[in-house]
């Protein structure tokens, strides 16, 4: 034994340890061996970095039997068994390296007791090399290799199985392969004149996967360099992933593909002097399924490339990755697209960059709209996109998007506010952040538009916040029937997740978010717009549709020979019920049609047949109005400026019946007044009229009161008799007598009227009465 360790120290910078040796007929049966109890091989510089080269409880010497009749010992086979095989070197350049610088030999170099044959069992393999930053280590069940030699190179024949505890070819990054069982048989080849390992191509086992495997080393440059190449024709996406170190199995989890892809892949790397190898992969997928963030793609077939540097001196890493795609073609909810070319960069922040092109039915869309924010129909969708983003989600880096979608003959239900669309064509231009809508054409069942419309920065705000989203939009109609969008008066409807959808989609989230959380300013241009019984010309406006209200501002209308300049606002509270708030001002508005077209708004004293002339007035109110867009009731409040000029009054009820209980010979159905002007309160159902003095060809009065458009008018009236009786009476006149009327409704709605004198005695008035009706039967006193 102490001769064994004395021989090894001679040939080798190192020391052999051997606790005990004795024979042992019964491991290698029928031949002799040795048994090796307790041995350890330690370099010079062990008590400096504490890592022996080998350790091994056992170790097995086979002898051939036959050599030793003749005297010679020849080594058949030796046995390694439970222990460790280390080759490290520390952070200081010191390890046991070393020990490989073999010394001469008595013989001239010479040893004949090379060894054939060896085995490993349950052993460790251990290579750490921390300058480098590399650290592998492998458990070996059992592994048998024989050792053949000729004149051009010294071959191994390696049969086992392994699991890999760690192969990290850059300890910051983690390990390859990192738990799985590798089973392997194969051929190793030295060539001693150039200093090369070669492993030709064969086939290995990774957790079960085939693989086929070739290496080169070569070892006779400073920095030596290896090469090493794997393929398979049927290799499991996921199970490919797990090979791979955390942060670059991080990037690929982010698309799992369901069915087997073929891959090739080589690494090369210098030994010494290369923190990460040069990675390349290339592989083929052919009708397979992919799930991604965006969804789940079906029928996918593409060509791709990795690689994670350009050369070999380049500085390799996620940094200097790129991923190349080839031949996309795949489908997305039953909606085929192509893509020429897709790359990915930088997997440390992975960026893609893909020119998509695809034309499909329009109605293919519903299977994305999950929670329903459109209805698609008929119609065409045709595609050709330039994307650049970020592959993967909760990224804040922006989305490039350039390229053009159009739809031709589209039928499309807005749900929200049950608008549909129909033989419309829209051509959509995406460049950077922005969305430009360009004059495309809508229509409805009465309408026809022109729309186009910018949304600047669309794709900075509308993942992360959608309320930042602005639409800027233009629409021109030569004739509007606005009955057709009685909706946006009411609130939206909310939108519903579709069950069977709701789990498979994810990337319409968004969109959803944006219509229902952005804002869009609407420059309007209409020839003629009908709404009821409303008709105006020549109409400009802006709108802007909030999340849970419509602003309008600057809106100018020609309506009735007049024009109204108003602005406003409808506001969603509560469901089937819409607030509203206008300011107005009309000029010279024919008061009949101005009745007509508002509905009167919404009481029955005053009607259009009731009343003519032009009206000026400025008003401020608000209230409330139902899913009809009727003023709801005692809802109004506010303020109405008024003027009204050339004016009369025809039929008009409560002054009718006034005239016959007052005047028994005056028919007061038809009243003219030059002009009538006040400021009038509103509150509720209520207006609230200050004095004010009304003066026309029959009679002239002073009016105050309130005036209920339901139940409830109050009003005062003070009447001057007789003096001058003839149409537009002096309002100086203060002598004569007075009759004070109070006009109020009763539970029908219907106003009464109550009268009385002042000034004089009863007796008096009436006496005065008589005496001006038996003048006006003389003929003294004419009509």
């Amino acid at each position: 034994m102490r001769k064994v360790e004395t021989q090894f120290s001679a040939n080798y910078d190192g020391q052999l340890l051997i606790e005990n040796i004795k024979p042992n007929l019964w491991k290698q049966f029928p031949n002799i061996s040795f048994e090796l109890q307790g041995v350890s091989v330690k370099d010079h510089d062990f008590q400096h970095h504490g890592r022996a080269f080998l350790k091994a409880k056992y170790v097995y010497i086979q002898l051939r039997i036959l050599p030793l009749f003749f005297g010679n010992i020849k080594i058949g086979k030796v046995t390694f068994a439970h222990g460790k095989l280390c080759v490290y070197e520390g952070k200081d350049g010191v390890g046991n390296k070393s020990i490989f610088k073999k010394k001469l030999s008595k013989n001239g170099g010479r040893d004949n007791r090379v060894v054939h044959r060896f085995e490993l069992e349950d052993f460790e393999l251990v290579f750490i090399n921390r300058i480098r930053n590399k650290d592998f280590q492998f458990y070996v069940a059992h592994l048998q290799g024989i050792r053949n030699k000729s004149h051009t190179k010294t071959s191994f024949q390696l049969k086992g199985s392994s699991l890999v505890r760690n192969l990290s070819f850059n300890t910051e990054k983690g390990s390859f392969v990192k738990g799985k069982y590798v089973d392997f048989d194969l051929a190793v080849s030295y060539f001693p004149e150039k200093n090369i390992v070669q492993i030709k191509k064969q086939n290995i086992t990774i957790a079960g996967q085939l693989l086929g495997v070739s290496a080169t080393f070569d070892l006779q440059q400073d920095n030596p360099i290896f090469n090493l190449n794997f393929n398979a024709k049927k290799l499991d996406y996921r199970e490919a992933v797990s090979w791979m170190t955390p942060p670059i199995a991080a990037k690929l989890d982010s698309f799992i593909l369901e069915k087997p892809i073929a891959i090739d892949v080589t690494i090369e790397g210098r030994m010494h002097h290369q923190r990460n190898p040069h990675v390349r992969l290339n592989s083929t997928v052919t009708n397979n399924e992919m799930k991604t963030r965006f969804g789940r793609f079906d029928s996918i077939n593409f060509e791709a490339s990795y690689n994670n540097g350009s050369k070999l001196d380049t500085l390799f890493g996620d940094e200097n990755t790129a991923i190349r795609i080839n031949k996309l073609f795949a489908k997305y909810q039953g909606i085929g697209f192509r893509a020429d070319s897709a790359n990915v960069f930088n997997l440390k922040s992975p960026e893609l960059q893909a020119a998509i092109h695809s034309t499909f039915e329009l109605q293919k869309l519903n299977q994305i709209f999950a929670k329903q924010t459109f209805r698609f129909g008929k119609g065409t969708v045709n595609i050709n996109l330039q994307y650049k983003g970020q592959l993967l989600k909760n990224t804040a880096q922006i989305e490039d998007v350039d390229g053009d979608i159009s739809v031709q003959n589209a039928e499309v239900t807005y749900l929200p506010r049950m608008i549909k669309f129909h033989n419309s064509n829209l051509n959509l231009k995406l460049h950077n952040q922005d969305i430009f809508l360009l004059k495309s054409e809508l229509h409805t069942t009465k309408n026809r538009f022109v729309v186009s419309a910018t949304a600047k920065d669309f794709f900075l705000h509308y993942k992360t916040d959608p309320s930042k989203v602005t639409f800027d939009a233009s629409l021109s109609s030569s004739h509007l029937y606005l009955n057709e969008f009685q909706t946006f008066f009411t609130k939206r409807s909310p939108l519903e997740i579709r069950k069977s959808q709701a789990k498979k989609i994810s990337m319409p989230d968004a969109i959803d978010k944006v219509f229902e959380s952005s804002q869009t300013n609407l420059a309007i241009k209409i020839n003629q717009l009908d709404y009821k019984k409303f008709a105006a010309q020549n109409i400009v406006a802006q709108l802007s549709f909030l999340k849970d209200k419509i602003v309008l501002k600057n809106a100018q209308i020609h309506f009735a020979s007049g024009i109204i300049d108003c602005s406003g606002s409808l506001s969603d509270y509560i469901p089937n019920n819409t607030h509203f708030e206008a300011n107005a001002q009309l000029r010279n508005v024919a008061i009949d049609k101005l009745l007509y077209g508002f509905g009167s708004f919404g009481q029955t004293t005053f009607l259009p047949e009731n009343i003519s002339g032009a009206i000026s007035l400025k008003t401020q109110l608000k209230g409330d109005m139902d899913s009809n867009a009727i003023i709801k009731n005692n809802s109004l409040k506010g303020s109405v400026s008024f003027e009204v000029l050339n004016g009369e009054l025809h039929q008009f009820g409560p002054l009718m019946r006034m005239g016959k209980l007052l005047f028994s010979k005056k028919r007061l159905d038809t009243v003219k007044f030059k002009k009538l002007s006040n400021h009038l309160m509103v509150n509720g159902n209520e207006i609230s009229i200050p004095l004010m003095n009304i003066q026309t060809n029959l009679i002239n009065m002073q009016l105050e009161g309130v005036y209920n458009m339901k139940i409830g008018s109050d009003l005062r009236m003070e009447i001057p008799l007789f003096d001058k009786d003839k149409a537009f009476l002096n309002p100086e006149a203060t002598k004569g007598f007075r009759i004070y009327v109070r006009g109020k409704d009763d539970a029908t709605g219907r106003m009464q009227f109550k009268w009385s004198l002042k000034n004089q005695d009863i007796s008096d008035a009436r006496a005065a009465s008589k005496k001006q009706r038996k003048e006006r039967k003389n003929g003294k006193v004419h009509e």
